[in-house]
């Protein structure tokens, strides 16, 4: 297994690969999220990783955010896809995808806007979806953190 390079900026996270846990900081966007718990699961070829996330606040567009990792890096084009739901009060509002990697990637992810109204409180949960050489193995992410907006 060769070294890898991983640059931490801002944000926080929880990975795991086996007995081998890493905690350390998510790359920062112009965008903050609030993540749930990260979840890895095995497929035949990689560790995967997913989670969920959402960004809103008063007078701000909430975004959900649902997105997988490959624990080995890059891999082929439509390995990992991604679907997302916003929920607004608890009741599912808005659904993104699915949708795959079009291109080999290390990571892939889809965005949703509500667009159900405010004055609730929202969080996103989703399914990733990994090929592991015969089928899609589906992976349900942990819900985010809530807002309220």
């Amino acid at each position: 297994m060769g070294l890898r390079r991983v640059v931490l900026l801002a944000g926080s996270a929880s990975i795991a690969f086996g007995a081998l846990s890493m905690y350390g900081a998510v790359a920062a966007s112009a965008t903050t999220f609030l993540y749930g718990s990260t979840t890895c699961y095995q497929v035949v070829f990689d560790n995967m990783c997913d989670r969920s996330g959402i960004y809103g606040g008063p007078g701000i567009t909430t975004i959900g955010r649902s997105e997988v990792t490959s624990g080995a890096g890059t891999i082929g084009a439509n390995y990992m896809g991604a679907w997302t739901a916003i929920y607004k009060n608890g009741v599912q509002c808005r659904t993104a995808g699915p949708t795959y990697n079009p291109s080999p990637a290390a990571s892939w992810f889809i965005e949703v806007t509500p667009g159900c109204g405010g004055g609730a409180t929202y969080f996103d949960q989703g399914i990733t979806s990994t090929w592991n050489g015969s089928q899609y193995v589906g992976h349900y992410t942990q819900p985010s953190q809530s807002v309220n907006n």
